[in-house]
């Protein structure tokens, strides 16, 4: 994607403010997320939407447009990458170390279970199941990393 950004005049009036979203004016191709950047070198990444009415301004919810610089200010914005959800929602770094450490528990967790159980009387499906722990253990992490990142991307 590329990082050019557009500028555009921001307004708190609209026929719909969604609480935390940024609304392009009508005809602006939707990008979700967006990264907003006021004059005075303040950034958030945000949803992004489509204006339904025929404003020529960026809608913003109040609380947003207070610290973007004011109603009838500029604004520029670009679509939101992979690196801009990393840097604007730190919990997402948190989703992936759980991730990681997971997969390491559950390594060390199919071992310590695939090596206790090695004895002639243990039983064949306890001696299978280790394997099954570690992949089911990591897919459910990896899903919610997933399902965050998706979250995150609007």
């Amino acid at each position: 994607m590329t990082k050019t950004l557009t500028s555009v005049h921001v307004t708190g009036i609209a026929s719909v403010i969604m609480p935390g979203t940024i609304l392009l004016p009508k005809g602006t191709p939707p990008i979700s997320p967006v990264v907003v950047e006021a004059s005075d070198g303040t950034t958030k990444l945000l949803p992004g939407g489509v204006r339904a009415d025929s404003g020529t301004a960026a809608a913003l919810p109040g609380d947003i447009l207070t610290k973007m610089g004011g109603v009838d200010s500029v604004v520029r914005y670009r679509a939101g990458t992979w690196r801009d959800i990393l840097h604007y929602k730190p919990v997402i770094w948190l989703q992936l170390l759980i991730t990681v450490l997971t997969l390491v528990a559950t390594v060390f967790a199919a071992i310590s279970a695939y090596v206790g159980t090695r004895s002639p009387t243990t039983p064949a499906f306890t001696a299978e199941a280790a394997p099954w722990v570690l992949v089911v253990a990591f897919v459910l992490a990896f899903s919610k990393l997933v399902s965050d990142v998706r979250t995150a991307l609007g």
